[in-house]
């Protein structure tokens, strides 16, 4: 890499007002800005930009409801065993009366899925990975030709 030095900064100032003197730059018209601006308008008017949502409905429930589910395993695991063991009496009740149940439900279907061939519970998780699979392929577009 070459220093600039005052012999090479003079060279090339040599060289642009060559080029630009060749080149016969002339001044901009008055309305040259209002006129761009004018095309340029005219051009979004002609195609508007749309605005896609990031994620549709569908997927905004399933995340929320995905959410919601991991709040309530956590309410009805962590909380419980916190609130149970505390020397407060509010949070004893709370603990008693709105985590308990959670905790209940929660080992009622922890039991039922146990208790289940583990065929029912490994086909729908197939079936899922393959629609996910499918959904991601489907997603891009190849060209063969």
């Amino acid at each position: 890499m070459q220093k600039n030095t005052p012999e090479r900064e003079n060279d090339l100032h040599d060289f642009c007002m060559k080029n630009i003197d060749k080149s016969q730059l002339r001044e901009a018209p008055a309305n040259f800005n209002s006129k761009v601006m004018d095309n340029i308008m005219q051009d979004w008017l002609s195609n508007p930009t749309e605005l896609k949502d990031k994620y549709s409905r569908k997927q905004l429930i399933l995340i929320f409801t995905g959410l919601a589910l991991i709040f309530f395993i956590i309410l009805g695991t962590d909380l419980q065993t916190v609130f149970s063991n505390s020397n407060n009496q509010v949070l004893i009740d709370i603990s008693a009366f709105i985590l308990k149940p959670i905790r209940d439900i929660l080992e009622l279907v922890y039991n039922k899925i146990i208790n289940t061939s583990i065929l029912f519970i490994i086909t729908p998780i197939t079936l899922f990975v393959v629609l996910f699979i499918d959904k991601i392929y489907s997603s891009f577009k190849f060209n063969y030709d």
